[in-house]
């Protein structure tokens, strides 16, 4: 059966038919080699994923590969849960609410109001752990509520660019002879590794945590990264031939690395 060229498929079934006069690109490279990322000429970016997803349903070669699919997973339930800040338990609304009240560069209208959790059980145990903001946030939260430990975290936004980088340490913590746990959505580890490397300098024990990885890069940076619900140690991780499709495999049959 003939594979869809994701490119022609978009324009000539979703964009020429449904979204007149807008221009949309994939971005693929090293940076995002786990994921499809769409860029367009105006907000109704949004909305195309999702078309093009209940597009590409309909295709007889989706339903192909979904039959191979249902032979090599199982079906289990994931771990991953979302509640809303006010929902929480004490320790998380009072960190969210200090966070708020404490430092007036964070409006309360943007910071998330949800924690995830789930999962935070499986991250190696180190006496601080530091989250990025502002994506970081919501994981913060989460772990708060799955741990009930609000103590041993730390958040520090820093923005890389070519000519300086601007930092934000909030609830700062003594990192010398400290095993620390650098958190962060990872799409080429860039911030993982200019962390860990501040946090060498600061006599501290850095371990880059990758949440859902976006590429190789980031992978093979981090000392462990979380995909779907399970945190994997990176030594035990080999990128083999369609090592992707192995991955996702392996976690949703709970053959753990």
């Amino acid at each position: 059966m003939k594979l869809i060229n994701i490119q022609e498929f978009l324009n000539e079934t979703v964009l020429n038919s449904y979204f007149k006069g807008f221009e949309a690109i994939f971005l693929q490279g090293v940076s995002s080699d786990l994921e499809i990322r769409i860029v367009g000429s105006d907000k109704r970016v949004h909305a195309v994923p999702r078309f093009l997803y209940r597009k590409l349903k309909q295709t007889n070669l989706w339903k192909v590969k979904l039959k191979e699919a249902k032979k090599l997973i199982k079906i289990r339930k994931f771990n991953i849960k979302t509640k809303e800040i006010i929902k929480t338990h004490f320790k998380t609304r009072s960190f969210y609410n200090r966070l708020i009240k404490k430092y007036s560069i964070f409006e309360k209208a943007n910071i998330p109001n949800i924690a995830i959790y789930g999962f935070w059980k499986g991250l190696p145990k180190n006496d601080v752990y530091i989250f990025v903001p502002k994506s970081g946030l919501k994981y913060a939260f989460g772990f708060i509520e799955e741990t009930d430990d609000d103590k041993q975290i730390m958040l520090w936004e820093c923005h890389l660019s070519l000519d300086q980088t601007k930092e934000l340490r909030i609830f700062s913590k003594d990192l010398k002879n400290k095993k620390i746990a650098v958190v962060d959505r990872s799409y080429s580890s860039n911030t993982l590794d200019y962390l860990k490397e501040k946090i060498i300098q600061k006599a501290g024990y850095p371990m880059g945590i990758a949440l859902f990885p976006k590429s190789k890069r980031a992978i093979k940076h981090s000392d462990y990264f979380l995909f779907l619900d399970k945190f994997i140690k990176n030594k035990r991780f080999c990128f083999r031939k369609n090592w992707q499709e192995d991955l996702f495999i392996k976690v949703i049959n709970n053959e753990i690395y």
